[in-house]
């Protein structure tokens, strides 16, 4: 298929390309330009071969390139508004667009990729490629970027969770907030480079000589009181024990483990913190708003807790669960004796060692549960879903043990 013909198609309306071969496809034979965009908005090339292909002047907003082969492609002057890039092979490419903050890079391959910002002069009045790259806020999780040149380019807020940036130039560029947990900077260069308030864990590794006390190590039992953290995405924070207490959470995005944690007066306003474990938490006089959806409160301290805009839906909590007064916790499942929890919702939660004796469980739905050394005897499981639920040293109703995923 050549661009003629492709561009023929998604004008009928078709938007599916996936398993098309388009290796060295070239739109330049179209005369593209800055009057001429193509446009290819929305189009879906998921795991198809587009290496070399030449792309310049293309409209590749909310394309989806998943999976697929873009080596040494030529994305020159094209726009990628919500552009999809995940596990793409992007070695060697050569990328100027004005939109790629707002791109998805998650596990994309960019090694010796080069990256820079389509932007406007506005003196003149005109676009212009400029010197860096602008990813900030950018999801580069788990993203190839060795050895490509990002000197200068703004990376503030970006998701560097546990990306490859071996031997990459990062010269004056501004990594202010970033999240860096498990990132491979070794042989970077960060000469000049802004870290202020980047958030890094004990795997993260930096050059030899790089100044990052102005940073949050992430770790459990760690202190970060006063700390500002706000609407950053940190995704799979596993704070366990941390003091978190008057921190600014506001926006945060967790999924993960605080269990045993001091968030005593943290700001946890807009924070999603669905999912997430704050059992035996210390919460009093924290300040919550949104959804609390399947948040596990066993055990945990809100006292003087501002929840007035708090959904506590299919939240968890147990007799020792410290709630202030007047809660409204009618949505909400108790892990307590004689609780009737037929139709709930426990899908993907850890209920590893939970006492759930005597309770009637029918038709709850525990896919993807952790049910770890869970005690079960004598409940109602009559059409409970339990695909793909762990069972290991688990005391079922008739007090034999389930093994299956030990």
């Amino acid at each position: 298929m050549n661009s003629k013909e492709l561009i023929e198609r998604y004008q009928t309306g078709e938007r599916d390309f996936s398993g098309v071969d388009l290796s060295g496809i070239d739109f330049d034979e179209l005369n593209p330009s800055l009057d001429n965009i193509i446009n290819l908005s929305g189009a879906n090339f998921t795991g198809v071969n587009l290496s070399h292909a030449n792309f310049s002047y293309t409209n590749l907003n909310n394309a989806n390139f998943s999976n697929a082969n873009l080596a040494g492609a030529n994305l020159t002057y094209v726009l990628l508004l919500h552009a999809i890039f995940e596990n793409a092979n992007l070695t060697r490419a050569t990328i100027y667009s004005e939109f790629l903050s707002s791109a998805i890079f998650k596990s994309a391959n960019l090694h010796q990729a080069i990256i820079k910002d389509w932007c406007k002069d506005y003196d003149k009045g005109v676009m212009k490629l400029c010197n860096y790259a602008a990813l900030c806020g950018t999801d580069l999780e788990l993203a190839n970027l060795s050895n490509v040149n990002l000197k200068s380019a703004c990376l503030e807020g970006a998701i560097l969770l546990q990306a490859n940036l071996q031997n990459a130039n990062l010269d004056k560029a501004y990594l202010n907030y970033a999240n860096l947990i498990g990132a491979d900077l070794t042989g970077a260069s960060l000469k000049d480079a802004l870290l202020e308030g980047i958030t890094y864990s004990p795997e993260t590794i930096f050059p030899e000589g790089t100044d990052f006390s102005k940073g949050y190590l992430i770790a459990a039992g760690v202190d970060l009181s006063i700390a500002n953290f706000e609407y950053l995405e940190h995704k799979f924070l596993h704070l366990r024990g941390a003091n978190l207490s008057q921190a600014n959470l506001r926006g945060v995005k967790s999924f993960g483990n605080l269990e045993n944690a001091n968030l005593s007066g943290a700001d946890l306003t807009e924070a999603d913190i669905r999912r997430t474990n704050l059992r035996n938490a210390n919460l009093s006089g924290a300040i919550f708003s949104g959804s609390l959806e399947h948040t596990d409160l066993r055990g945990a301290n809100l006292t003087g807790a501002n929840l007035n805009e708090a959904d506590l839906s299919k939240a968890l909590y147990s007799p020792e669960t410290i709630f202030p007064p007047d809660t409204d916790l009618s949505k909400a499942y108790c892990i307590c004796p004689g609780s009737n929890l037929r139709n709930a919702d426990l899908s993907g939660l850890d209920l590893n060692g939970c006492n759930l004796i005597w309770l009637n469980l029918s038709n709850v739905n525990f896919t993807n549960a952790n049910l770890q050394g869970a005690i079960l005897i004598g409940t109602h499981l009559e059409d409970a879903e339990l695909d793909n639920a762990i069972f290991c040293n688990t005391i079922m109703p008739d007090r034999t043990i389930r093994n299956d995923n030990c």
